[in-house]
């Protein structure tokens, strides 16, 4: 009975390493796609390449000799498929999805193990790209408003500002406070003309790494006049 549960466990062993062999590597290349331009792919004549449409499900893929592309018995189950190509040559398929959209790859042969190939539809992309910039737009506005209103803001905690680098000709530059967020920071500062002429604010003057954003209560000082100076600063990596 011991010896049958040992050579059961043992076929099963077996079994999970065939099937983690035959599988593509984790790696991807993620290729923006746009119909009618061929799309050079590198793809492995060793092991199965895992090909998947961000958005969409690989309905077929078709083209070059039936020797050349060698496809499973079926496609996933998550719309997605495995192949590997035969040919020492660049070889030319079409990709047809379920949203009707036909793409064309141009297969390079490669004796590496299989990778996973991921198209990014061009039009999602870039949907995608506007969908972040009128969202970081929105947060910057919002973060504007509310400092300008001196009201708080959701998501953001009020902190102290205790210093500033700042050494403006003829201006007195206070620190105030600022809201502290995940991805933002809003500082509001006190500048005062402690001259008898005119001074005026000019956004460039006041730019440094990492402000996204830059607001006065006036741009124009009089004599002895004060605005406040809001700065917004994007904390690495959030844009």
């Amino acid at each position: 009975m011991l010896k049958r549960i040992l050579v059961l466990w043992c076929g099963i062993l077996t079994l999970s390493l065939l099937c983690v062999v035959a599988m593509p590597a984790i790696a991807a290349q993620h290729i923006e796609a746009e119909e009618g331009r061929a799309l050079k792919i590198i793809s492995s004549t060793k092991s199965y390449n895992h090909l998947s449409i961000a958005g969409d499900r690989v309905k077929s893929l078709k083209g070059g000799l039936a020797h050349q592309v060698i496809l499973p018995v079926k496609q996933l189950g998550d719309g997605s498929l495995l192949f590997y190509i035969n040919s020492p040559e660049p070889v030319q398929v079409f990709v047809h999805t379920e949203k009707q959209k036909t793409y064309t790859l141009k297969l390079f042969p490669s004796d590496e193990e299989g990778d996973t190939i991921v198209l990014q539809p061009k039009e999602d992309a870039l949907k995608q790209q506007n969908n972040s910039l009128n969202n970081h737009t929105n947060s910057v506005t919002t973060l504007i408003k509310a400092l300008y209103q001196e009201l708080p803001a959701l998501g953001y905690s009020k902190q102290p500002l205790t210093t500033t680098d700042w050494d403006f000709k003829g201006l007195t530059i206070t620190p105030e406070y600022k809201l502290d967020g995940r991805k933002l920071t809003g500082e509001v500062y006190l500048v005062k003309n402690p001259t008898d002429e005119t001074a005026y604010l000019y956004e460039a003057k006041f730019y440094q790494e990492g402000v996204v954003a830059i607001a006065f209560g006036a741009n124009t000082l009089p004599p002895q006049g004060y605005a406040r100076l809001f700065l917004i600063k994007a904390k690495r990596g959030s844009v």
